[in-house]
Formats: C-alpha cells, sequence, structure tokens
C-alpha cells in the first residue's frame, strides 16, 4: 500500500464494511421499533463485534492515518506519542463503523476529527497527572520539573509587572503628591489589619 491514502478509496472500502457490519446487525433490531433502543443496540453490537468486520485493507489505511496524524508538528515531543496513536487506534476500532455515508462523502475528515479529539484527551489527562506530580513534590519541599519551575516563574514575573502597572495607576490617576500618597498607603494597610475596608 502506498505512503498516502485515497479519500474515494477510503471512502469505498468504509462503505463495503459498513454494509457488512449493518447487515449483521439488521437481525438483532427487526422487533425493535424504538429507534433510541435500535441505537442502543447497534452501539452495545458494535463495541464487541466492530473489530470483526474491519478488512486489512480498511485497517492498515486507519493505521496510517493515526500514524500521518500522529506525525504532524503539535504531536512532536511528547514522550507519549505511541500510547497516544495505540488509544486512537482503539477508538477508531470501536467506532470506524459510526461513519454514514448517506450524509458524508469524507470519511477521511470522520475519522482525522476521532483521531485528534483522542490525542487532545490524551494531551490533558497527562499533564494533569504531571501537574499533580509536582504539587506532590513541591509539598514535600522538594524542586519540581523544570516546566514546572519556568511557569512559576512567569507567573511571578507576570503578578510583578500587574503590580507595577496598578501602581503606577495610581499614582498618575492621583493629584496626590508623594507624600500624600504614601500617607494614603499606609492608612489603607493600616485599615486592612484591623480588618476594615476603606
Amino acid at each position: 500500500m502506498a505512503n498516502y491514502l485515497d479519500k474515494k478509496e477510503l471512502f469505498d472500502e468504509v462503505v463495503i464494511c459498513r454494509d457488512k457490519f449493518m447487515s449483521a446487525v439488521a437481525p438483532l433490531h427487526l422487533c425493535v421499533e424504538n429507534l433510541d433502543t435500535i441505537r442502543r443496540i447497534r452501539n452495545a453490537f458494535g463495541e464487541e463485534h466492530s473489530g470483526e468486520f474491519i478488512s486489512n485493507k480498511l485497517m492498515s489505511m486507519l493505521l496510517l492515518l493515526v500514524e500521518r496524524i500522529g506525525s504532524k508538528h503539535n504531536y512532536r515531543g511528547y514522550s507519549f506519542r505511541e500510547d497516544m496513536a495505540a488509544s486512537a487506534t482503539l477508538r477508531l476500532i470501536l467506532g470506524w463503523w459510526k461513519f454514514n455515508p448517506e450524509t458524508s462523502n469524507n470519511p477521511f475528515s470522520y475519522y482525522q476529527t476521532i483521531i485528534e479529539r483522542v490525542f487532545w484527551e490524551y494531551i490533558k489527562t497527562e499533564k494533569k497527572g504531571y501537574a499533580f506530580r509536582d504539587d506532590l513534590i513541591e509539598a514535600q519541599g522538594f524542586e519540581a520539573s523544570h516546566t514546572r519551575q519556568r511557569k512559576n516563574e512567569e507567573e511571578g514575573e507576570k503578578r510583578k509587572i500587574k503590580l507595577e502597572e496598578q501602581r503606577d495607576g495610581l499614582e498618575k490617576s492621583s493629584n496626590y503628591n508623594e507624600m500624600e500618597f504614601k500617607q494614603m498607603i499606609k492608612a489603607k494597610r493600616k485599615a486592612r489589619k484591623e480588618g476594615q475596608e476603606i
């Protein structure tokens, strides 16, 4: 197989495999009239048996698609890129048949959206795990990862700039001279200590 995907060839292969899948599911809901129940039956059957109806050709196309999307610049550099690809492949195997050729003729876009959403979810959960790990490390009094240290430094700089801007804004907006400004700041601090608001 070539190192690229032909949209028409992918569409034809999906239609062939989906027809086999739907003909296998059809007898399961002949006596059911409720559309919601039919969908639930189809989803349950699809989760268990969807891998049986994928042809080798379709599977290799989906794997190539996962590999190509995983090698895009926004997913490079992650140490868990292979895990993301495996998770996306699993999601495709479970839900490849949900593409409806009657409403769209572009399965490439449909599958690409699935893969990218799986990648984003995976990255999001990994970042949560990293943040939790760094919180634990900092709670023990050790230095966190380099990424967390850099983030803390950037936040500190932003806070410092914001405070300076607020101070400059107060100085510029007030008609007080410097002595009156210092007295006003002291009064505010004293009021805060006493629990009062000005």
